[in-house]
């Protein structure tokens, strides 16, 4: 349980694991696949999961948005509210 009493489990930390796993996935077979490496096939296979981690970090993080409260473009936890959706 969280420190306000709820279970931190909604829609938006399942949805969370089953993208990133699905990241890793991907960018797994493309490694795979890849039969030259390249400083631009290393730049796209690590610069994805970077990209992608950053804009979660971005969208999840209450810390950032207190630093940049003009950047603030989304409600964090907003899918753990049913009254919202």
């Amino acid at each position: 349980m969280g420190q306000d009493g709820e279970v931190p489990s909604d829609y938006q930390s399942f949805v969370l694991v089953t993208a990133s796993s699905l990241i890793f996935a991907v960018n797994l077979q493309i490694s795979l696949d890849t039969l030259y490496w390249t400083f631009v096939s290393c730049f796209a296979v690590l610069g994805s999961i970077a990209i992608y981690f950053g804009i979660m970090f971005d969208i999840h993080s209450a810390g950032i948005h207190v630093i940049f409260p003009a950047c603030s473009t989304s409600q964090v936890g907003s899918l753990s509210h049913p009254q919202l959706h």
